[in-house]
């Protein structure tokens, strides 16, 4: 008994490393983002899967929201080769739609409301450590100003 637990434990094994062998052949870039002027420290896609937002040392927040089809508008995320240069085979495309300034220092960290309504951006400057955009005014469609309106510091 203990002989054909120990085989099947090897076969499971095997089994296991095969499956995830394959599974990683099967990942494939989805698309790059390049719209940061430096490093990205935060990347979050909204409860509904709807927007997604990253934040980087550049103290700025981006809202993207995903497309059918590729822009080339500065800010939209774009597959880039190590050249440097665009990669048409993008699975994904994914446009901006909101560059939100407030921040002073690197945004490192962001969070969702449920039901999309608003996203909290955390930063290490002391003056506007924690901002919450309301998505409605960062948009445009309130209020705000679409760049960086909506905002509520603590």
């Amino acid at each position: 008994r203990n002989s054909s637990s120990a085989n099947n434990t090897i076969n499971n094994i095997n089994k296991s490393k095969h499956d995830a062998q394959q599974l990683h052949k099967q990942h494939k870039l989805l698309t790059t983002i390049s719209s940061h002027q430096g490093s990205v420290l935060a990347l979050r896609f909204s409860t509904s899967g709807k927007y997604l937002a990253t934040a980087g040392d550049d103290s700025y927040v981006n809202i993207y929201v995903r497309s059918n089809s590729p822009s080339l508008a500065k800010g939209n995320l774009v597959g880039v080769g190590t050249d440097g240069k665009q990669v048409v085979e993008d699975v994904e495309h994914w446009n901006r739609i909101a560059l939100c300034r407030g921040h002073q220092l690197d945004v490192v960290g962001l969070a969702w409301a449920p039901d999309d309504s608003h996203l909290v951006s955390c930063s290490l400057d002391s003056v506007h450590p924690v901002i919450v955009w309301r998505l409605f005014d960062v948009l445009g469609k309130g209020s705000g100003s679409g760049s960086g309106g909506g905002a509520t510091t603590t």
